[in-house]
């Protein structure tokens, strides 16, 4: 049975000016459970290791990266589901671009984007959901219901999905990037420039 880890919201020293409202979290979906990861400590779970940490990407940009060792002597599907909300903002809206694979998030404060990579592949599903989406049938089955804009008190999440072989070693990585001028071509750019230095990181024996 896999434990429940509770959310640990920690973003290593990333969290100031416009992220500082933001309540975030990574979780694992395998074997048909889920859990939530902590951040900045070391975790194991359903044969799995690994860490999440922040890494640096500049002031606009709260960005971090997970790593997962296998000690299974099978290989297994997996998904890394990764969502953000703000709090306390007077409005909030999200809204899913599947040709660009990324979600735009905005509110009075600043346009934000979010995606990320995992051995070379960017993000498979993606929603607007409400606050509780956890709690949801389909995402019990590993799925998110198709809800590509909302408005209110809500959250973007999307996954990264891959297998993972016995003794291999996958890395992901991803991003909320902020931009303070609601500048949505400055973000876009600064998107790809995260996602081509993603694009080599693929698993890896050992």
């Amino acid at each position: 049975m896999m434990k429940m880890i509770p959310s640990n919201e920690k973003t290593g020293g990333q969290a100031k000016g416009v992220f500082e409202k933001v309540k975030w979290q990574v979780s694992v979906f395998i074997n048909g459970r889920l859990a939530v990861l902590p951040v900045g400590e070391p975790f194991a779970l359903e044969g799995l290791k690994g860490s999440v940490d922040p890494f640096p990407a500049g002031e606009e940009t709260m960005a971090h990266v997970l790593s997962l060792k296998s000690e299974l002597s099978r290989t297994v599907p997996f998904k890394i589901f990764v969502s953000h909300r703000f709090q306390g903002t007077a409005s909030n809206l999200v809204f899913v671009s599947p040709v660009k694979d990324v979600l735009f998030h905005a509110n009075e404060h600043a346009l934000f984007i979010s995606s990320g990579m995992m051995k070379g592949k960017s993000i498979c599903q993606s929603g607007a959901l409400p606050c509780g989406w956890t709690g949801m049938d389909e995402f019990r089955r590993g799925i998110l219901p198709f809800s590509p804009i909302r408005a209110g008190q809500i959250e973007g999440v999307f996954s990264l999905e891959s297998s993972i072989a016995p003794e291999e070693t996958v890395i992901a990585r991803f991003w909320l990037i902020a931009s303070k001028n609601h500048d949505e071509k400055e973000l876009l750019e600064m998107d790809e420039r995260m996602k081509n230095g993603g694009k080599s990181m693929a698993g890896k024996k050992g």
